[in-house]
């Protein structure tokens, strides 16, 4: 019976650490492709000289 939550709780643990690597990678990667699309914003308006008007 011991055995039995002791199992259920590490399988909780390592589940709750996987959510959260999840919701951190997912995170990241939005954050991260939010700021390319500010860049290639940024690079469409400085025109084909690449300075701005």
């Amino acid at each position: 019976m011991v055995g039995a939550v002791l199992v259920l709780l590490v399988l909780s643990v390592l589940q709750l650490g996987l959510a959260l690597h999840v919701r951190n990678t997912v995170t990241d990667a939005a954050a991260e492709g939010a700021g390319m699309r500010r860049s290639a914003e940024d690079r469409s308006r400085a025109g084909p000289s690449g300075h701005g008007s």
